[in-house]
């Protein structure tokens, strides 16, 4: 049975209701014990959970008389507290976390902050089901290792030539993904120098070298700078159209 008003359910439901998510989203289930006010859990992800809790601590207080510094006069008592407590999965840092609050009001408050941690859990996750950055270059290496014909010769200028082009086109397409992402400045100028610096190398380094060297550059820009779905996505197309170039 539910034990909180209908006015307080609606207000947090108006709290489940965010840019990511809304109230629909969501499952409030009836208290599983005495003490619990109210459980939301998160069916795409059943493990994922928001519980308020009102328990009752007792702590030790100490009555200060006017005869303190004479032993015997300074009593200790205990006190019963009425304490409001949230479970949360995902917490801010760990994948559990108890939060203990000064009133209800305070303890909903904290289900839009109990939202973002799901939204960022399920983005990082969805990441790591895709083939990670490391295992990207370990891939890269491997093909290179296998695949770069004439390792040792250089590049010819038709090679060069199409190298380049395909490199310009990553960097457009990181300029994209900057205007979508907000991620300032720093990505373009970042990449914009990685790039470049790369298609300089293409006329010093034998072919297998430079494929090496690019291969740990560009990912590396994009293990520092994007960590998105679309972003890694870029990184296995790109090192792809790269090795097609050889």
């Amino acid at each position: 049975m539910i034990k909180l008003k209908s006015s307080v359910i609606n207000r947090i439901l108006e709290e489940l209701d965010s840019e990511d998510f809304c109230k629909e989203d969501f499952e409030i289930q009836e208290p599983g014990n005495s003490k619990s006010l109210v459980k939301i859990i998160f069916p795409a992800r059943p493990e994922y959970y928001f519980e308020i809790i009102e328990t009752v601590v007792t702590k030790k207080r100490k009555e200060v008389s006017a005869f303190s510094a004479i032993p015997g006069f300074n009593q200790e008592y205990e006190e019963e507290e009425n304490v409001i407590l949230t479970t949360e999965s995902p917490g801010d840092y760990k994948i559990i976390e108890s939060k203990k609050l000064s009133s209800l009001d305070n303890a909903i408050n904290r289900i839009q902050a109990w939202t973002r941690n799901i939204k960022e859990e399920i983005t990082i996750s969805s990441l790591d089901n895709e083939t990670s950055v490391e295992e990207d270059l370990e891939w890269f290496k491997e093909k290179v290792n296998d695949d770069i014909e004439r390792p040792n010769e250089p590049f010819t200028q038709d090679e060069i030539q199409v190298l380049s082009e395909k490199l310009d086109s990553l960097k457009e397409r990181i300029d994209d993904l900057e205007i979508q992402l907000d991620n300032g400045n720093n990505l373009k100028e970042q990449a914009e120098n990685t790039i470049q610096r790369t298609k300089d190398d293409l006329e010093k380094y034998p072919r297998g070298i430079w494929y090496r060297t690019a291969g740990n550059k560009l990912l590396n820009l994009m293990k520092t700078i994007l960590k998105t779905q679309e972003g890694r996505q870029l990184v296995t197309e790109t090192i792809k159209s790269l090795l097609k170039g050889s």
